[in-house]
């Protein structure tokens, strides 16, 4: 049976695997009932999210597909421009190691992973033009199989290196900007 969510079908494998880490037990049943509803869900169950700025997310998927590495679900909070990459469940307890042997900088602000004593809300396949979150990746199934969730060891290398990239964009930007200013003022 497929649940249809407007022009995304809901395959039975992807409503139970998010059921899996749903809030309540009749989570599927609901789902039918309102399938443009978020879903509230555990982390640490059936995977773990790692969350960071939506650009820097976004570099990294790209640097993960020209790496042709498997890149997993992917939410997008548009109120917060943040990013939640879907990993396997677990992840929280060496996320912080991973994050260690890159090259982020000590005290800035790093991707954190968020595990058991979570939740989180994934949207519909299909959300509504207006809501706060929409996938960057939806999650996709073969056969029977539950998708496949983001590898967090070249994930954290791209993060990383999708941040070095944002940062020289952002330097490069600011100089033009300044150079701009500077060019308008005195000429």
């Amino acid at each position: 049976m497929v649940m249809s969510t407007a022009l995304a079908p809901e395959s039975d494998v992807t409503s139970s695997w998010l059921a899996q880490a749903a809030a309540f037990d009749d989570a599927i049943n609901a789902w039918r009932r309102e399938p443009f509803r978020s879903r509230n869900v555990r982390c640490g169950v059936a995977f773990d999210g790692v969350l960071c700025r939506r650009a820097v997310a976004e570099l990294a998927h790209r640097i993960l597909d020209a790496y042709e590495q498997p890149i997993g679900p992917a939410v997008v909070n548009t109120a917060l421009d943040l990013v939640l990459i879907l990993v396997p469940a677990g992840t929280s307890s060496q996320w912080s190691d991973l994050m260690d042997a890159t090259q982020w900088p000590r005290g800035a602000r790093r991707p954190i992973c968020l595990g058991t004593g979570h939740r989180i809300l994934i949207p519909p396949l299909e959300p509504k033009a207006d809501s706060a979150a929409c996938w960057l990746q939806p999650p996709t199934t073969l056969g029977m199989h539950p998708p496949d969730l983001t590898n967090p060891v070249p994930l954290a290398r791209c993060l990383d290196q999708a941040r070095t990239q944002f940062l020289t964009e952002e330097t490069r930007m600011r100089s033009s900007q300044h150079t701009l200013r500077h060019w308008t003022w005195e000429g």
